[in-house]
């Protein structure tokens, strides 16, 4: 791969865009190493400062053809100046944000989004800012980067990146040996940080401190970045929204090579080697590939068929020389500043009660074995379901009859299995192995525009709106938009505000409430094995309280994990 340095020395201190008029109003030009952009020019609004924004910037070369199922390769120097006034294309996908509000969808689609501070020729920041690049979530199969404008953290100080990488089979076809060890989308993240590094300084930002941040899989991409060594020096600091390396969802151990083989059956791709059947596959359109992705995914009917892998649990250099607990364990990872946290409802959606009159025991039981049947039966055939089945009643349900207490019990399992155990195992052993300091969060806060009834807690992914600055700027985040139909209101503004000062405090600083003062309130103080805390952030009372989980952690980390007998080392999923 082409090696860019980094623009450095006067040019990144003494950083001037051009400005020019057009007929879509004031643009903005900067020229990096790859060419020149034109961008749009915000003025000054309710979130500080005007931003630059250089939108659909292309960072690696489009991913077709031949590139189709290989790892990235550097983008090409263009001639003149490359417009980046509108949003790329977004990569193929499934589910609720394919289409994403008419943005095209393509296969042709590694491009990312700039937001910087206004810097005019002799007023602007005496040396380079914080970057803070985002990972969208939407478990490998949905997303893009352009769900999110990340101008409202750019006005406090900082350069915000969103990218996109490839989904699906596209991203995440592995065949289980040399011909496709897959994690093609882990390399497109991976090529975009090496962009930041190598062009970042056109835009006024330092890519000697770069912090990486994302949400569900996207935080489950964050921290698989700190494990592989192709990502090292590439970022100094991360935060982990509601996901990490030992999570569920982070991974496929299993049945690579048969959701490969069901993928070329569907398509007619039969009969041959994974060489051949990779030959067979690049012959069909994008979405006819990924209509057949999507049906694979339907007939598996549990977990996720195509996501990252641990190459070398079948015997092929990659990413990850061992599985993730092992790495953990061993401290072979990349030494980075941490957040990490969850939110207070994440399975929020767990229970359907329309009539908010709880669940019976009949239908805890019910409910646990489906998901015991979904979750173990159908994905680990060698798994005790039976057994786990039984563990699970006896732990979460216990003699408890009242059906609000029951259905609260439900939801936490859930939780407990997915984020919660996942996230506190994760950090332990990244404490026990020396790293740098860790800071954990729980997000509780219920806004009254939230279209979830009142006893749901804060779902999966109710945070981002709060940590881009939404309120803030009187906007909603797409697909919230098609919920939120109530203006936002003040506390909503102040929580935003608090969010972003933590996020962007930490950028800057490596601390979320550094010691010359955070504006919130609170000191938040890192986890320690002695006394692992968090700084829990409720209706805009924010406190440092104790861990939730020991006994939750012991059961699904020990007792779980040994009846099911999983191939993986870890938290079972």
């Amino acid at each position: 791969m082409m090696m860019m340095k980094a623009v450095t020395g006067v040019l990144a201190v003494a950083w001037v865009a051009a400005i020019v008029e057009n007929a879509f109003g004031e643009t903005v030009e900067v020229t990096t190493p790859y060419g020149a952009l034109r961008g749009i020019r915000t003025s000054s609004g309710p979130f500080g400062g005007g931003v630059d924004k250089y939108l659909g910037v292309p960072f690696a070369k489009p991913p077709v053809g031949p590139l189709r199922f290989g790892k990235p390769e550097d983008v090409e120097r263009w001639t003149g100046t490359r417009d980046a006034t509108s949003l790329g294309p977004i990569c193929y996908q499934t589910g609720r944000s394919r289409g994403n509000g008419g943005l095209t969808v393509s296969e042709d689609c590694l491009y990312l989004n700039v937001f910087t501070p206004q810097v005019r020729a002799g007023v602007g920041y005496s040396r380079p800012l914080p970057v803070m690049l985002w990972l969208h979530g939407g478990g490998y199969k949905t997303g893009t980067g352009s769900n999110v404008d990340l101008s409202a953290l750019a006005a406090r100080g900082v350069v915000g990146v969103s990218i996109n990488y490839r989904l699906g089979a596209l991203g995440f076809l592995c065949t289980g040996d040399a011909a496709s060890p897959g994690n093609y989308g882990l390399y497109d993240q991976i090529r975009a940080l090496e962009w930041v590094r190598d062009a970042i300084s056109a835009f006024n930002g330092d890519p000697n401190d770069v912090t990486i941040f994302g949400q569900s899989a996207g935080s489950s991409s964050v921290s698989q970045l700190i494990l592989t060594p192709a990502a090292k020096g590439l970022f100094n600091k991360a935060v982990m929204e509601s996901g990490c390396s030992l999570a569920p969802f982070a991974w496929n151990y299993l049945n690579t090579q048969r959701n490969a083989q069901q993928l070329a059956s569907r398509l007619g791709c039969n009969g041959t080697d994974s060489s051949g059947l990779l030959a067979c596959l690049r012959t069909f359109s994008a979405d006819s590939l990924t209509n057949a992705a999507n049906q694979v995914l339907a007939e598996n009917g549990a977990g996720v068929s195509f996501a990252p892998v641990v190459e070398s649990s079948f015997g092929q250099p990659g990413l990850f020389p061992a599985k993730p607990e092992v790495l953990l364990g061993q401290g072979r990872f990349n030494d980075v500043t941490v957040v990490r946290g969850f939110n207070g409802g994440e399975m929020a959606g767990g229970v359907n009660d329309p009539d908010n009159d709880g669940i019976t025991v009949m239908e805890f039981q019910a409910l646990t074995k489906g998901f015991v049947d979904m979750t173990f039966r159908n994905v680990y055939p060698q798994a005790d379901a039976d057994k786990i089945f039984a563990v699970l009643i006896a732990f979460y349900l216990g003699n408890d009859t009242d059906p609000f207490s029951l259905r609260k019990s439900y939801e936490q399992m859930l939780e407990d299995y997915t984020f919660l155990a996942p996230i506190e195992k994760e950090t332990q052993l990244a404490y026990q192995a020396g790293a740098q300091p860790q800071y954990v969060y729980r997000f509780s806060y219920k806004s009254a525009n939230r279209p979830l009834p009142s006893w749901k807690g804060t779902a999966h992914e109710e945070e981002v709106q709060y940590v881009m600055g939404y309120p803030v700027m009187n906007q909603t985040l797409w697909p919230y938009s098609l919920m939120f139909n109530k203006a936002w209101d003040h506390e909503d503004t102040l929580v935003s505000s608090d969010l972003m000062t933590l996020w962007t405090n930490f950028a800057k600083y490596g601390n979320p409430t550094p010691p010359h003062g955070s504006g919130v309130g609170v000191q938040w103080l890192p986890w320690e094995l002695s006394t692992p805390r968090l700084l829990d952030m409720g209706q805009r009372v924010y406190t440092m309280t104790s861990w939730p989980i020991g006994a939750n952690l012991h059961l699904w980390q020990d007792v779980i994990s040994a009846l099911v007998r999983a191939p993986q080392e870890g938290v079972i999923g």
